[in-house]
């Protein structure tokens, strides 16, 4: 029994972790120039992995059954929520690389958005149904519990990533984020294919990055407007890593980058200072850190895994590691706190790691080859 369980451990770990020659992701092997984009890519998913296990251990540690329980551990959680902006800024690093050099046709955005869909949707799908499927079980099994279920209204809506602008609560608290990142994606690219327009060349100058990049995120970070559902009052952080990535490539000067970073900087008296303060830690770091610093943090195996893990963790530790600290408050079993949120965290991760091979692997493999076939390019499968 033990060695068939070894066996299945060691082949999901051989599934999860880097080879050796293989260098980073698949969702970023393409993100920097070579020959020196390996250690840059290892500290994006190390990121990752860091970002997500963070908001995890946040929202657990501020869980009722653990909260009065665990002594210090909740002050120092309240830092993890800050894993929401690295996202934002990884994301704009990310993409700016990933659209660099191409002509921003109708065809190519339609192909850009139907990779995002296959690359993004099939998680999240299965994200809410499995949310809404473990309540109405937990409905069930306690009822003075209960909680409502999503009308097909709202399950429609988040299925498009438009529920906050018809009125609807989210499924799952930490879906607001992945509206505001495909709201990113979709904007990003029609502001560059304008730039690409203005000047008839497909990089960005530092004037047109100026004018379409900077300007809209300098009015984003100063936005105080409720706009619910929409992305104005985080964008900055989307072009935080955006400008980053143009500051690493040559496109722009460092006074040009170092003038947006300071410009947003200015604005944290008025708002979001904490998740402020994050993005521009972030970002300066994309621009100012060497190669070998690169190589060297958040490059261990551990930062590795989880960074492999990093979507499915981010979707799924809500609805298991919650419901079992729900669980287990329910019937009483609170004399082990630690152990408990040991066990919350553990089994978000092995329901992370069976989601990342079961669907996410096969939506990567098929954005993968619909990449592939765009720039005529046979397709190799991931490395991931």
């Amino acid at each position: 029994m033990l060695d068939s369980l070894k066996t299945v451990s060691d082949s999901v770990l051989r599934r999860l972790l880097p080879k050796p020659d293989a260098g980073a992701s698949a969702e970023t092997a393409a993100a920097f120039p070579s020959p020196h984009r390996t250690a840059r890519l290892l500290f994006i998913d190390g990121l990752r992995g860091l970002a997500a296990f963070a908001v995890m251990l946040h929202h657990f540690a501020h869980h009722p059954t653990l909260e009065d329980r665990i002594g210090w551990l909740p002050s120092l959680a309240e830092f993890g929520n800050l894993g929401v902006p690295a996202f934002f800024v990884i994301s704009g690093f990310v993409i700016a690389h990933s659209i660099s050099g191409q002509r921003i046709t109708r065809g190519y955005f339609g192909n850009f958005v139907v990779r995002r869909v296959v690359r993004l949707d099939p998680p999240y799908w299965f994200a809410i149904a499995f949310c809404i499927a473990t309540t109405a079980l937990g409905n069930r099994l306690f009822p003075s519990q209960a909680r409502d279920l999503p009308s097909p209204g709202s399950v429609v809506a988040h299925l498009f990533y438009v529920y906050p602008l018809f009125g609807y609560e989210p499924i799952e608290a930490i879906f607001w984020t992945l509206v505001h990142e495909v709201q990113f994606y979709l904007l990003y690219l029609l502001l560059v294919a304008w730039m690409q327009q203005t000047t008839g060349r497909t990089d960005p100058s530092p004037a047109t990055a100026a004018c379409f990049i900077a300007i809209p995120g300098l009015i984003s970070a100063a936005w105080t407007f409720q706009a619910k559902g929409l992305c104005l009052g985080t964008w900055y952080m989307f072009s935080l890593g955006a400008m980053a990535y143009y500051c690493r490539r040559g496109w722009i000067g460092g006074r040009l980058a170092m003038g947006y970073w300071v410009g947003v900087a200015a604005t944290i008296p008025w708002k979001s200072a904490d998740y402020k303060l994050a993005a521009l830690a972030i970002a300066l770091t994309f621009m100012g850190a060497t190669e070998r610093q690169f190589r060297c943090w958040l490059s261990s195996v551990p930062f590795q895994f989880l960074g492999r893990l990093s979507y499915s963790l981010y979707l799924i530790h809500g609805m298991i590691g919650w419901r079992v600290l729900s669980v287990a408050g329910s019937l009483g079993m609170t004399s082990a706190p630690f152990t408990l949120l040991a066990v919350a965290c553990g089994a978000s991760i092995v329901a992370a790691c069976l989601m990342r091979i079961g669907i996410e692997e096969p939506s990567l493999r098929l954005a993968q080859s619909l990449k592939q076939a765009e720039r005529g390019i046979p397709h190799a499968g991931p490395s991931a």
